[in-house]
């Protein structure tokens, strides 16, 4: 798709709002400053991956073909994984004898990446308590729900979040950020190098800004790179795809080998990795052998999010329909939250609420955890440590997690009846039926009439007990069977998120949420993605006679505007369809009502 643009938008020319349009708000960095630190279009991360190019019309012509490109790229991650090996056979005997003199894993990232090593610490301490791995996300355990703005572009808050550990010469602090761009990670890292960790960085970028690349220059203690740059995602910029399923993978071989060796179990340290290997290559097939199971889910989310009578584009909720919810027994509620919180900022859809929020409009996707009653031991379960602080537990109990607590945005008071989708997800070991409280949370909430639907991730064939206990309830079964074994897990995690990846990918490829491959409808909720959003509105108008600067403040203002109207109540589409729209029909920030109600009225298509 290409606006073409016959002649320079006049967003800048009327005297009318010529002085406050050249005046940033508050909060927004000076374009200068801006440019210097978050330009990240050179980045491996943002580039657009060939066989994708025109994944939005593949898969609006066949779904399933569309689903088939998005799995063709995430096999690119076993190559990743391969070429990660030489790594782990470096690095792997100085971890083990840092540990050994009493040292920590302590793992860190934001956003994705932030929720990657949360599980993996998770993971690491159960199956080796006898060693501390410790996970970190910007913006404390909360973020794993929903990201808290300011955390991720903050070098002080990097530094801050490390403070508490007391760091001393034999830890080793691992950071992880797809782009190797994170701010929040730059001021950890500097802080960690300068107690005398021993300091690492996972990243899959090639091209890293001079900021990151400072850390590889410090004069004491430099920061270890780690680059494996597996190219583009399949939608560009979208890292809570391949980028994080290669850093659960990598990062995993990397810790478990290193965790075994620790533990005297040689042969397993020595074979781990290419296990992995060889599980997700495995993974991959099954997956695609069930394609149409997942296409099937896919158009039940479109057909509810499509609906006339669906709250999908209102900013409130004026129905009580087009919500898909998510039950995940406790072994698969990282998984379920990775993906249901990522898709906000991806998709430009409404972010899991707080409490206090009951006045904004629910989320469309959301996960609970079910056979916990307690909503306190549900995020210790989450984040796979205790919660001792009073002030951390009153930041967590803002958000409803486990499915019996009660509260405004708990999971009774959550939409699951006609016009919605609820889906339960489980994981079935070699012994273990499909857990009891899923089956009968489910069973109650089908009651009601919704769209029921179940992803199991099995290492046997289901028996016919256990598809029984799901086809008594009506519910469609989509079981992902003899899913192999690595002794931690890490396999049925990628091949869980995988398939919840292509669902919530597909449901708005066909809602019209990606052009292309291009994430056309980002947030502009961080430096990140407003430099994703400037890049994008450049992409795709010919001749725009703006400036880089000019249009930076264009997209600042039409950002605040947005943020004025939602808190009116007023629905807006994504801020790059707004910009787009504006320039392609000569219209200025005055017109921006205009625009809005020109959007809607295609559907928000941009053609």
């Amino acid at each position: 798709m290409q606006v073409t643009l016959e002649k320079a938008s006049p967003l800048l020319e009327r005297k009318t709002n010529a002085q406050s349009f050249e005046k940033l708000p508050k909060g927004y960095l000076p374009y200068e400053d801006f440019e210097k630190k978050f330009s990240l279009g050179a980045t491996s991360t943002e580039q657009y991956h060939s066989k994708t190019m025109h994944l939005s019309q593949v898969t609006h012509r066949s779904l399933q073909e569309g689903l088939g490109l998005l799995l063709d790229v995430d096999e690119e991650v076993v190559d990743g994984l391969r070429s990660i090996i030489p790594f782990i056979h470096k690095y792997s005997p100085i971890l083990e004898k840092k540990i050994d003199m009493g040292g920590r894993v302590i793992l860190v990232g934001s956003g994705s990446s932030g929720r990657a090593v949360i599980d993996l610490a998770a993971k690491c301490n159960e199956k080796f308590p006898n060693q501390k791995v410790i996970g970190v996300i910007a913006g404390g355990g909360s973020a794993f729900v929903r990201a808290r703005e300011g955390f991720e572009d903050s070098e002080e808050e990097g530094r801050n979040a490390l403070k508490e550990y007391h760091l001393q010469p034999h830890d080793i602090v691992i950071f992880v950020s797809a782009s190797g761009s994170s701010t929040f990670n730059e001021g950890g890292a500097h802080y960690a190098a300068e107690r005398g960790a021993y300091v690492l960085y996972f990243y899959n970028s090639k091209n890293i800004p001079e900021r990151t690349q400072q850390l590889f220059k410090r004069q004491n203690n430099p920061v270890i790179p780690l680059c494996v740059d597996i190219g583009p995602p399949a939608i560009a910029g979208s890292t809570r795809l391949q980028a994080a399923t290669l850093a659960i993978a990598g990062l995993g071989a990397l810790l478990v080998t290193t965790l075994y060796s620790l533990n005297n179990e040689a042969d397993l340290a020595a074979n781990y990795a290419e296990l992995l290997v060889s599980n997700i290559q495995r993974v991959n097939a099954l997956i695609r052998n069930n394609l149409a199971g997942i296409a099937n889910i896919v158009l039940k989310e479109k057909e509810i999010f499509s609906n006339p009578a669906s709250n999908f584009r209102q900013i409130r909720d004026i129905t009580e329909q087009g919500y898909v919810t998510i039950l995940a027994s406790k072994d698969c509620i990282r998984e379920a939250l990775i993906d249901a919180t990522e898709t906000s900022p991806t998709f430009s859809t409404n972010p899991i609420r707080r409490e206090f929020e009951l006045h904004k409009k629910r989320a469309e996707f959301q996960a609970y955890m079910v056979g916990i009653p307690d909503n306190k031991e549900a995020w210790e379960a989450l984040l796979g440590r205790e919660i001792s602080s009073k002030e951390e537990l009153h930041e967590l109990n803002q958000f409803r997690l486990s499915a019996n607590a009660a509260g405004l945005n708990a999971f009774q008071k959550r939409p699951v009846g006609k016009g919605n989708l609820l889906i339960g997800v489980a994981k079935l070991d070699d012994d273990v039926p499909a857990s009891i409280e899923l089956v009968l949370t489910f069973s109650e909430a089908m009651h009601q009439d919704g769209e029921g639907s179940v992803i199991l991730i099995c290492r046997n064939k289901l028996t016919d007990g256990q598809k029984n206990d799901w086809i008594f309830h009506k519910v469609s079964i989509l079981a992902i069977e003899e899913v192999p074994e690595d002794g931690i897990g890490i396999t049925e995690t990628i091949a869980l998120k995988q398939v919840l990846n292509l669902i919530s990918n597909g449901s708005m490829l066909l809602m019209n949420k990606v052009l292309g491959n291009q994430m056309i409808d980002v947030r502009a909720s961080n430096q990140k993605l407003i430099d994703r959003c400037l890049r994008l509105t450049k992409e795709n108008v010919k001749q725009c006679k703006l400036s880089d600067k000019e249009l930076y403040h264009t997209i600042v203002h039409v950002n605040e505007l947005m943020k004025s109207s939602n808190e009116n109540g007023i629905y807006t589409p994504a801020i790059v369809k707004i910009v787009l729209t504006m320039l392609n029909l000569n219209k200025t920030l005055p017109d921006f009502e205009e625009v809005i109600v020109s959007l809607r009225a295609k559907q928000e298509l941009l053609d």
